[in-house]
Parts: C-alpha cells; structure tokens; sequence
C-alpha cells in the first residue's frame, strides 16, 4: 500500500480510490484502518451474481 501512495504522489494525484465488495467486511476494516474514506455504494446487475455479492463499495484516500 506504501508503495501505491508513492507512485501516485510521483504522479502528482490527489486520491487513490478503490473498490470493495460490500460483503468483505474485514477488507473494508483494513482499507478504512489505512485511512480510506466511503464515498459511496453501488449494485451490480449480473442475474447469476448473489444478492450479498452485488453491492460494491467506492473509497478514497487523499495523498497528497
């Protein structure tokens, strides 16, 4: 993760952002203990996809 924050402050960026299942819950701890904030949550519409496995969430860390 240090290492991603480094190229992206090379890169002269604001934010990094990613993607996480809502049903991961313990990677949602991590990334927020790594100082990602939620911005928001939306749904995937795949018909063979679980319901728990549709909602995505969107975080944001700013490194500059």
């Amino acid at each position: 993760m240090k290492k991603i924050e480094s190229i992206a402050r090379e890169r002269g960026l604001k934010y990094i952002w990613l993607e996480v299942m809502d049903s991961q819950m313990q990677a949602q701890w991590f990334y927020r203990k790594m100082g990602f904030e939620w911005l928001f949550t939306y749904h995937l519409d795949y018909k063979k996809l679980l319901p728990k496995y549709q909602g995505i969430q969107i975080l944001r860390k700013t490194v500059i």
